[in-house]
């Protein structure tokens, strides 16, 4: 079984995951967020980045399957 969460940034998708992969008494796995360069340029201005950093997690996402 594989459970997938997705969201926006900052609504908790870390704490669901731990909190599920708790429940499961399994090993929850995470998305790679060292290597994004678009994340640094977010965090000084999430209105001009926000777009453009969902983006990147999408194609990184794509890339991963």
């Amino acid at each position: 079984m594989v459970i997938i969460t997705a969201g926006m940034i900052g609504v908790g998708k870390t704490t669901l995951t731990g909190l599920i992969a708790d429940h499961l008494n399994t090993k929850a796995f995470f998305e790679p967020v060292g290597n994004n360069p678009v994340l640094p340029l977010y965090y000084k201005d999430p209105k001009q980045y926000g777009f453009l950093l969902q983006l990147f997690f999408l194609n990184n996402r794509f890339s991963m399957i």
